[in-house]
């Protein structure tokens, strides 16, 4: 999907799958993490056949489960998680906006993604903007406590939220446009100076 969108956009560096899909990521790793995911998909999608409104998403190398469309959203949330948890106590689950992720123990999150893409470019300066719960671990990786002085980190949640690790929050996704003009005009005056 991303190739598809990219496919006009000069030196793209694309990873996917909470940073799964990663040209970072060995072939041998990635058919570890399908197999272990493969396994996962009968049991759950044997058990979720009778739950109307839910959704099982097979991702390859992990799963999602929507239930945007449950009768009974919060109920099917908890019985989501324990089902989850019961048959693969060893996975990483990753909540979000109706949906939980499945993903393989020890895959890589998307922090660990965009470290990797920072330092295989060379980056000293990181800008990531999210909207869901799946961006926590980035915001979380990206700390400039845990980075350091070596990478600056500007990291923005896209929504209301008291527990994001975020640095800064904006309202909604037009607002995205008007921050990433506003880092535009800034680095064009950086570079004149």
């Amino acid at each position: 999907d991303l190739e598809r969108r990219c496919h006009r956009l000069q030196k793209t560096l694309l990873i996917g799958n909470h940073g799964i899909e990663s040209p970072f990521v060995s072939a041998a790793l990635q058919e570890n993490f399908r197999t272990w995911v493969r396994e996962k998909t009968q049991h759950v999608a044997q058990e979720l056949k009778h739950w109307p409104g839910v959704r099982l998403e097979n991702k390859e190398y992990s799963l999602s489960i929507h239930y945007r469309h449950s009768p009974t959203p919060n109920r099917d949330s908890q019985r989501i998680e324990q089902l989850l948890t019961s048959l693969a106590p060893n996975g990483r689950l990753l909540g979000g906006k109706f949906v939980w992720n499945l993903i393989p123990p020890f895959a890589p999150d998307k922090g660990d993604a965009l470290l990797q893409v920072a330092q295989s470019l060379g980056s000293r300066r990181i800008v990531y903007i999210g909207d869901d719960l799946t961006d926590e671990d980035a915001f979380e990786k990206l700390n400039p406590a845990r980075v350091g002085v070596s990478l600056q980190s500007l990291t923005v949640f896209v929504g209301c939220s008291d527990t994001t690790r975020a640095q800064y929050q904006i309202r909604s996704p037009s607002d995205v446009a008007l921050l990433l003009e506003d880092l535009a005009r800034h680095l064009a005056k950086e570079r004149r100076v």
